[in-house]
């Protein structure tokens, strides 16, 4: 389930060495380097991201009093001409904003603009098309919590629980493609748990295992989920070094 956080505390974000790994080209800070590489290729990172984070989008509009047609509407427009309205031009002056900060600060203005009837006059070209599905979205979006959630902190809630339902799909395929599906689907409940109450043991004897090694299996598991969640961040930051305060912010939004 997207809402399982990890209880292991290792820290995953270093090599086999021990030492860091180099942090990779990720698609924001591909984006907040615009000026060096070309618009194109910005454009398709930017439309990844889009693709992946629209729903806090639509959640937020949706909180705000919209309609679920406007919401729709609204949340396919805005990512549309997002590039065209030379957004990715204005990132380069402040690199170091993380992706999330900046969706939500233009999402914002969008509602106190009158960018819903200019909308239609921008649309084509290189605009993000995204694909909604408005029935899946309003389900979704009647799923979420009582209104005592303010949009702000519906859209925060709902950004970090992407990001940990997306590291936790890419750890699923990650095991399917190794042929060790059934291993994770065993134990993909059991990683929140801080104690072994003796699900370990039930899991050793369903796949044919013994103690020692689902108490292995089980650790590497914890460790590479941890490992996915940060990759997944990483990608919506500028720099290795919001990583970690961007995972603390995420995992600190389920303390209360």
């Amino acid at each position: 389930m997207a809402d399982q956080i990890p209880a292991d505390s290792d820290n995953p974000s270093l090599s086999n060495t021990g030492k860091p790994t180099a942090f990779p080209k990720t698609r924001w800070s591909l984006i907040a380097s615009l000026g060096d590489v070309d618009e194109r290729s910005a454009s398709e990172a930017l439309s990844e991201l889009c693709d992946l984070y629209w729903y806090p989008v639509y959640a937020y509009i949706r909180r705000s009093g919209r309609s679920p047609e406007d919401a729709e509407d609204l949340t396919q427009d805005f990512f549309a001409n997002v590039v065209r309205r030379g957004d990715l031009k204005n990132v380069t002056q402040r690199s170091s904003a993380r992706f999330r900060s900046y969706i939500l600060a233009a999402v914002k203005n969008l509602l106190t603009s009158d960018h819903r009837q200019q909308s239609a006059k921008r649309r084509g070209g290189t605009a993000i098309r995204l694909s909604i599905d408005a029935e899946v979205a309003e389900k979704r979006y009647r799923n979420e919590p009582a209104e005592s959630l303010t949009p702000e902190d519906l859209f925060e809630r709902r950004w970090a629980l992407t990001v940990i339902d997306t590291a936790l799909q890419n750890l699923k395929a990650e095991y399917e493609r190794s042929d060790r599906g059934k291993i994770f689907a065993r134990l993909q409940p059991l990683i929140p748990l801080k104690n072994d109450t003796g699900q370990y043991a039930d899991a050793a004897q369903q796949l044919g295992m013994s103690d020692g090694a689902i108490q292995v299996a089980m650790h590497r598991l914890r460790k590479r989920y941890q490992t996915c969640i940060r990759e997944q961040i990483a990608h919506t930051v500028a720099s290795e070094e919001e990583v970690e305060g961007e995972l603390r912010y995420i995992f600190g939004l389920f303390a209360t």
